[in-house]
């Protein structure tokens, strides 16, 4: 029977972002991971790869588990405020432009 922890970390696992992309150096997909960047896995098809990368997950979590390790929370899970800051130099600050197409500061 599946406990309670365990079921918590299977709905956790569908949390993370998940990409499958091709891999021309590999010739293979590639399963990742957003919150996991080390974390990879290659697989003849696009299903496969995102099977791999979710069952690894699934590993590496239960492993952070065991040994009392907290992990990344998941990006669907984070709370955003809705805000975008841009911080831009004041005028007069000595901060330079970068050159424009033309190569001059402009």
């Amino acid at each position: 029977m599946t406990g309670a922890s365990e079921i918590w970390r299977l709905l956790v696992t569908d949390h993370y972002t998940y990409r499958v992309t091709w891999s021309p150096d590999d010739g293979e997909y590639i399963g990742l991971c957003a919150e996991f960047p080390s974390l990879s896995w290659l697989a003849a098809t696009a299903e496969e790869a995102f099977s791999g990368i979710r069952g690894l997950v699934h590993d590496v979590l239960s492993d952070m588990h065991a040994n009392a390790e907290a992990p990344s929370a998941p990006l669907a899970d984070r709370a955003y405020n809705g805000r975008l800051g841009t911080r831009i130099a004041p005028p007069g600050s000595g901060a330079r432009r970068s050159p424009g197409p033309s190569g001059r500061e402009g």
